[in-house]
């Protein structure tokens, strides 16, 4: 299994190669902390049929097997996805509960908030604040927009931890109404997975404290049976996505749509 430094030197060596100052810089260590770290890493690789990182004038990832190296990145970044979706869920929980929950003990669960904040620093910052809890604060996009994201990237975690059932006919009557609601052209750099992932982020996050706005889509899933909390959740979120439209140039029109053929991830909101 790697560790959280390993697991964002693979990272970045997907992007660029990098010379070892480089890596020493962008992590915050020395050189001679990264050669240990590539030295360990080399091991794994090799001893998973993955590949190796070389290294001339700068470190360069060669894969041999794609397949094992997503399976190898997967297993590493299952806890901190645990993590983070209990810190969404459950804003300003404390440490007790969250060893609770995830049934990790403290030092897993700093290290997977160290490697988060390092993974996603451009997008969110997870903080420790005694007597109150651990808190989650984002940039340029929403907690649900996160949240949907961890949804699609990971959905049989999600599932078995919040026993979210979306095939529930609450869940279609209310997919339904969304559909109906916000504008057509959206379609245009939303998938119909993409929405269902934004949905589920909804109810999850629904019991939140939410501003109740006098939109017709908070009207009719009120209407419709949908409770009052989750109505407006969907409704503040489905609405700051249609006034964000109204305000899109063309040019970032043609981003989103090229943005929605790959994949919804953390990842990708990251190096947006």
């Amino acid at each position: 299994m790697l560790n959280s430094r390993e697991l964002i030197i693979i990272l970045l060596l997907q992007e660029h190669d990098l010379s070892g100052e480089d890596l020493a810089a962008l992590l915050e260590t020395s050189r001679p902390t990264v050669v240990r770290d590539i030295a360990r890493i080399n091991g794994l690789l090799r001893s998973e049929s993955i590949g190796s990182i070389e290294s001339v004038k700068k470190y360069h990832l060669l894969v041999l097997n794609r397949a094992n190296l997503n399976r190898l990145l997967t297993q590493s970044n299952h806890e901190s996805v645990l993590v983070l979706l209990n810190l969404l869920v459950s804003p300003n929980i404390t440490m007790g509960e969250l060893i609770e929950r995830t049934f990790m003990s403290r030092q897993s669960i700093m290290n997977c908030i160290e490697k988060i904040n390092r993974q996603y620093a451009k997008i969110l910052k997870i903080r420790l604040r005694p007597r109150i809890g651990i808190s989650v604060s984002v940039n340029h996009i929403s907690k649900i927009d996160i949240l949907a994201a961890l949804i699609s990237d990971d959905h049989q975690l999600v599932e078995k931890r919040f026993k979210l059932i979306n095939q529930s006919e609450d869940f279609a009557r209310i997919r339904m109404i969304v559909k109906q609601q916000i504008p057509e052209k959206m379609f245009d750099y939303l998938t119909d997975s993409q929405l269902s992932a934004q949905i589920m982020a909804c109810t999850l996050i629904s019991k939140d404290n939410t501003v109740i706005m006098k939109s017709t889509l908070y009207k009719v899933l009120l209407k419709s049976g949908v409770p009052h909390l989750q109505s407006a959740t969907l409704a503040v979120f489905f609405d700051a996505k249609k006034q964000l439209l109204n305000h899109m140039t063309i040019r970032q029109v043609q981003l989103a749509v090229r943005a929605t053929r790959s994949r919804y991830t953390l990842a990708a909101f990251n190096h947006s």
